[in-house]
């Protein structure tokens, strides 16, 4: 499978990757059996990028793919996202994208994966009470010692959004569509 480049740091993917919320939730019954080796068998065609988010189950599609990855996680891009904020017993409160929360939704996201780091970290959901722009959008491991990812991004959002968030992408956008 042909591989590309991910965002400007540094992370390469296989040109399809594999959104694992239907093995956890969503779509009706689930089977463990299959979706692991579903996930074991992604890397070996190809397919990289492995996509999570602590609000499918909750925690529970995390916890499956931090199992599927136990000791094979050098062969995945492992994607998670938060922004929907979720307390440790699995209720849903709603939006949030504030850095307190994230911060907190890392480490928990890095303690289901059982992993140490996320290669690709990003709000599932923008937060229309002040995030994303009060949340950091440099790479996110200085904000704590445990909990670490390569990149951060977006998701599900306008590009309004995403020309506050990401410094001087607009002018780069606006460019490239004048000429031509």
């Amino acid at each position: 499978m042909e591989h590309r480049a991910l965002g400007s740091q540094g992370l390469t993917v296989g040109t399809q990757g594999l959104g694992s919320m239907g093995m956890s939730a969503f779509y009706g019954a689930t089977d463990e059996t299959e979706s692991l080796a579903t996930i074991h068998r992604a890397p070996e065609l190809g397919v990289t990028l492995l996509d999570t988010a602590e609000s499918y189950g909750p925690f529970i599609n995390e916890q499956l793919l931090g199992k599927a990855l136990a000791e094979r996680r050098e062969d995945a891009v492992l994607a998670t996202k938060t922004g929907v904020e979720i307390t440790d017993a699995g209720r849903v409160l709603g939006l949030n994208g504030r850095p307190e929360y994230v911060r907190r939704s890392l480490e928990r996201s890095l303690r289901h994966l059982g992993t140490d780091h996320v290669d690709l970290y990003y709000l599932h959901r923008v937060d229309p009470q002040g995030a994303p722009s009060r949340t950091p959008s440099a790479p996110w491991p200085s904000w704590s010692p445990k909990a670490g990812s390569a990149t951060s991004g977006l998701c599900l959002t306008d590009s309004l959004t995403i020309v506050r968030q990401v410094p001087g992408w607009g002018a780069t956008h606006r460019s490239r569509e004048q000429a031509g």
